[in-house]
């Protein structure tokens, strides 16, 4: 997974717009290529929750005569409405556990397609800001510039960041795994 850090990555050097409208693309693909994965990834969990409904709904529809509750007709016999059965379900543990698998996936997925939107306006921004600085709206002194060092200074100091990043991630999932 790419270093994702949303606020950092969108943040536009104005004295480097040359490097950011190279970088653009390539930093535009990796956010849109999680997003996309985050879309699956909810997906697949919405099929998990479906699937533990229908087994759940299975095994409580198999063994009636465990509950107490479960609706009667009038001769005595078990007759579960779609309403009690539905509760019941939604009162499982394994049922439970996969909603909030899937609201979680649902989160990251919305997370990440906000990314994309955001992404999207830094293009806008990155060519308004072209425009102003051809209309020597930053004019300066004009100084040459060593664009292919300043580059891979760039690239070194977010795989640098990306480490750090990792780590973090890496002793939080720690963290929630001891609990």
């Amino acid at each position: 997974m790419p270093n994702l850090d949303y606020e950092a990555n969108l943040r536009i050097d104005e004295d480097a717009l040359d490097l950011e409208c190279l970088d653009q693309p390539m930093r535009f693909m990796e956010v849109a290529r999680a997003s996309a994965t985050a879309e699956f990834e909810h997906d697949e969990a919405k099929n998990r929750t479906e699937l533990t409904y229908a087994t759940v709904d299975d095994n409580i529809r198999t063994s009636l005569d465990k509950y107490e509750t479960c609706p009667k007709d009038a001769k005595g016999n078990l007759k579960p409405t779609e309403v009690w059965l539905a509760n019941q379900i939604r009162m499982k543990a394994s049922y439970k556990a996969a909603q909030k698998e899937q609201n979680e996936a649902k989160k990251n997925m919305n997370v990440l397609k906000g990314a994309v939107k955001a992404w999207e306006q830094r293009k806008g921004s990155l060519e308004t800001l072209t425009k102003l600085a051809g209309q020597s709206y930053f004019a300066g002194p004009s100084v040459p510039r060593d664009l292919p060092n300043e580059r891979s200074n760039k690239a070194q100091k977010a795989q640098k960041q990306a480490k750090v990043q990792n780590k973090m991630v890496k002793r939080g999932m720690k963290r929630k795994g001891d609990e």
